[in-house]
């Protein structure tokens, strides 16, 4: 072991934070018994006591917690929405190449009429994109949900551009469209009435300009055995939209209709 328990390294984060992300609990364990601080914030205002009160590890933390490194209730709210909104979409979601727009305050029928586009086939029918590659980059699923409607595009990242979510937003409401590249990363942007307003990169090591999204939808905890590693992502996308969607039908099953933009919208050239 290291002669000062507290070293840290380049990122300026000691061992016990980084048995906190993995969930390794013997390792934990042994870091406090020799003495490692746990509650002197590494990041931002987080610590690596504060970390581990929203996992497993709690219990190895919680007895030595001063009272300003407790959560609040508030917190602790956040952070079991957050677990709940991933679980609805599951552990087997497959993302890989797609991309999805949450919009808040839009119904599915005023979305496509922004879009341009126009149903043309029931959301039940069958739609492989792998057999439209011409046209697939063209072709959105839309979803009615409390709030809003959801938005999903197979095989192209329309959804993630600035244009196709200012086009959503424009004449009012909120959109958080994500692609899930298939050559690594996820990629987010938040659209406000008519103007994408902020993009990232999603699911990256905590860091201090992370808003607190990131925070409550706990992208650096690595542990396996607990995280729904891509729901997290579309439970972020979808809380930062402003919706709260409760079955996974909307991205992972059938929408309610498939539509199609014009091949002569600007948008089918983005």
């Amino acid at each position: 072991m290291a002669s000062d328990v507290d070293q840290v390294d380049d990122e300026g984060v000691t061992a016990l934070w980084e048995a906190v992300c993995h969930g390794a609990e013997e390792n934990a364990a042994v870091l406090l018994a020799a003495g490692a601080d746990a509650w002197t914030p590494r990041v931002a205002r987080w610590s690596p006591g504060r970390l581990a009160l929203t996992t497993r590890l709690a219990p190895l933390f919680a007895g030595s917690a001063p009272p300003g490194a407790r959560l609040t209730d508030a917190e602790l709210a956040a952070f079991r929405a957050a677990d709940a909104q991933a679980a609805v979409f599951g552990k087997e979601v497959h993302t890989e190449g797609i991309s999805v727009a949450f919009v808040a305050g839009v119904d599915a029928t005023e979305a496509m009429r922004r879009l341009g586009a126009d149903p043309y086939r029931a959301g039940s029918e069958e739609y492989d994109p792998y057999d439209d590659w011409d046209s697939c980059s063209r072709v959105v699923g839309v979803t009615a949900v409390p709030g809003g409607c959801v938005l999903v595009q197979p095989c192209f990242y329309g959804l993630n551009t600035d244009a196709w979510l200012a086009a959503l937003t424009n004449g009012g409401g909120r959109a958080y469209g994500v692609y899930f590249n298939p050559k690594g990363g996820t990629f987010g942007t938040l659209a406000l009435n008519g103007r994408a307003v902020h993009s990232e990169e999603i699911g990256l090591p905590p860091g201090e300009e992370h808003p607190e999204g990131h925070w409550t939808h706990r992208f650096w905890v690595w542990d396996s055995t607990d995280r729904l590693w891509e729901a997290s992502k579309l439970a972020y996308a979808c809380d930062q939209a402003g919706l709260s969607v409760d079955e996974s039908r909307a991205v992972t099953g059938h929408p309610d209709r498939w539509a199609d933009i014009r091949e002569d919208s600007a948008l089918s050239a983005d």
